[in-house]
């Protein structure tokens, strides 16, 4: 009873009157998420959790995500909403027709993906001056377009490209990877 008290607190649910049958949705939401934790598990499977949740609850929940985490706790959020999965997970997996397609970092994901050569790494780089012919190893290609390029590479290489640079005389003003935009490329996944 004392656990049940506490997590009714802990979804703001304590001091509700109304029977369960009569919530709304997003009451229902939040009391399936206390029966959950009920018995203080160390795995949690929550499926489309922010689902009828008004913003307060988004955030409310998100908290305790992290909370949970914090605990030791794995939490397995399994969501179409991309920036829910983009604000609460730390690794991802990508599910397509029953098959596990990519996992990683959210970052590891979309680069795997997006990329032919799976972990290449786009490199913006911008200069004041036209940009000088850069060369390295690990450098797959670049698209040059006067004083600005996109260096496909097999590594970060960016303290390279500015030692380079620095070396050629070029004044940088912007050099950070790409990250590929992940709800293109989960479309693009689907699509295929």
């Amino acid at each position: 009873k004392e656990r049940i008290t506490t997590l009714l607190e802990l979804v703001h649910l304590d001091g509700v009157t109304q029977k369960a049958g009569e919530y709304s949705r997003g009451m229902k939401q939040r009391l399936g998420l206390a029966q959950a934790l009920i018995n203080d598990p160390k795995v949690l499977f929550l499926d489309e959790p922010t689902a009828n949740l008004d913003p307060e609850g988004v955030r409310e929940y998100r908290e305790l995500v992290e909370r949970l985490a914090g605990e030791g706790k794995t939490v397995f959020v399994s969501s179409h909403i991309l920036s829910e999965v983009r604000a609460v997970c730390r690794t991802v997996g990508l599910l397509a027709k029953g098959r596990l397609v990519a996992q990683g970092t959210l970052g590891e994901v979309a680069r795997a993906l997006a990329s032919p050569d799976g972990d290449a790494v786009r490199i913006v780089v911008e200069t004041r001056e036209h940009l000088p012919d850069i060369e390295d190893p690990d450098i797959i290609d670049i698209e040059r377009n006067g004083n600005r390029a996109i260096v496909r590479a097999k590594a970060d290489i960016r303290d390279r490209l500015a030692a380079a640079l620095f070396t050629e005389g070029a004044h940088v003003r912007e050099m950070r990877v790409e990250e590929p935009d992940i709800e293109d490329v989960f479309m693009a996944v689907y699509r295929r």
